[in-house]
């Protein structure tokens, strides 16, 4: 039969193929190197997941007993603890579990483009989400990225069917779902905030996407203010201010290393505190000062850092991948450096580095017809939506510059990809 128009429940072939196959691919060579699916970041989940295998979100203190976690949220630990009951190795299995997640994931998306911009332009917005390179190469890697998107994809298709067809279950359903990402991770938090305006002539729908969109956060941020006495829902916050923000900044402005800059702002602001809760807000504190006496030295890191989750390739992280020696992943070394170092060493990657940067090029070039073209239809609701979920989710990567943090405004790019492929401008001028 002819793969092009095949379809299984309602999805082409080929988009199964494009959302599995190089999934699949990359997850039969790190099963062969399972170093690779584990970072920095991906042992504080599994310590926090084997906590809750017995009982408590908790991570060993200094002194023998156990510290409450208020940095990370549990939604991706749980994730692995319930991982943990499989037999086998728990990095394998969280892996494959991510791969066929990430795959469904895609054909969701599918779904989401055809009823916003048809048959044709489904196409196109399945294309350049289904094969972004760096989506793909985080598949296996034990971060939250993948469960999160899991969760943002069908809030962010029941969002638009509420602003567009005014949908109080719509609106009910993806403010559930916002509530569960951000469960996952914090980094959606505030959008649900930022939506809720365009629902303000159904004020009904408004408010009951707001009940359902900070259910989840207001109830975890009682647990942290009954444990630690700060009503916060995440104290990551402080932790990025210091670290990232003002060590960018100091870095800028004493021209000495990052790390070694971020290292001893950190070590200054160090201290006895009685929780992660107290420590996020000297953390807050100090950063602020000094961010509020550098102001252009802020928006000048801001910028260069939005430009390199921008135009990030993460080109070093099939070398990785693959257990070849060579630059390693981290965004304390700054995006571009890593590719410099990686493309001297191995110049046959040059092709993936030129090819991905044209792919993005496509797909902002492509994004901007998009926004012309719910523009020039009148779908003034649809636009805010695009808009303002890209540009919240770009806003918040931008204090530390880092190309995995594209993947989350991945998917509203490639929406907005898909629209321009609607028509909706032309039937708009004819």
């Amino acid at each position: 039969m002819d793969i092009v128009k095949k379809e299984i429940l309602g999805v082409p072939v080929w988009v199964y193929l494009c959302a599995f196959v190089p999934r699949l691919l990359l997850l039969a060579a790190a099963a062969g190197n399972l170093p690779y699916c584990v970072t920095l970041d991906s042992k504080g989940y599994l310590e926090l997941a084997a906590g809750l295998s017995a009982g408590v979100f908790a991570l060993p203190g200094a002194d023998g007993g156990l510290l409450t976690e208020t940095l990370r949220t549990p939604g991706y630990p749980l994730f692995l603890a319930a991982l943990g009951f499989l037999p086998g190795s728990l990095v394998l299995n969280a892996a494959i579990a991510q791969t066929l997640l990430g795959g469904l994931t895609v054909l969701f998306a599918w779904k989401w483009f055809e009823k916003i911009a048809g048959r044709r332009g489904a196409v196109a917005g399945a294309l350049f989400f289904s094969l972004d390179y760096v989506s793909i190469m985080h598949t296996p890697l034990l971060l939250a990225e993948v469960l999160l998107m899991a969760f943002v994809v069908p809030a962010a298709a029941f969002g638009w069917k509420a602003v567009e067809d005014g949908s109080l279950r719509a609106a009910g359903g993806s403010g559930f779902l916002w509530a569960l990402a951000s469960f996952v991770k914090p980094v959606t938090l505030y959008l649900p905030l930022l939506l809720a305006p365009l629902l303000w002539r159904r004020k009904r729908h408004m408010f009951f996407f707001l009940l359902l969109a900070y259910s989840i956060p207001f109830a975890w941020s009682l647990r942290n203010y009954a444990r630690t006495g700060y009503f916060t829902y995440s104290t990551i916050g402080g932790v990025v201010l210091l670290r990232y923000s003002a060590g960018r900044v100091e870095a800028l402005r004493t021209g000495k290393d990052f790390q070694e800059t971020s290292g001893a702002l950190v070590a200054a602001a160090d201290g006895d505190y009685p929780s992660d809760a107290a420590r996020s807000a000297a953390y807050s504190a100090r950063a602020l000062e000094i961010l509020k006496a550098h102001p252009f030295l802020t928006v000048r890191y801001l910028l260069r850092d939005l430009f390199s989750t921008v135009g990030g390739t993460g080109a070093e992280m099939l070398p990785q991948a693959l257990g070849l020696p060579g630059p390693q992943e981290g965004a304390a070394g700054g995006v571009g450096s890593g590719t410099r170092a990686l493309l001297r060493a191995y110049p046959a990657l040059w092709p993936l580095q030129i090819g991905y940067l044209l792919f993005l090029a496509a797909v902002y070039f492509l994004f901007a017809r998009g926004v012309r073209a719910l523009k020039l239809s009148g779908r003034r609701g649809a636009l805010a939506f695009l808009l303002i979920c890209t540009l919240y989710l770009f806003a918040m990567a931008s204090t530390n510059g880092y190309y995995r943090y594209r993947i989350p405004p991945m998917l509203f790019l490639a929406a907005g990809a898909a629209l321009a492929f609607s028509g909706a401008d032309r039937k708009k001028e004819a």
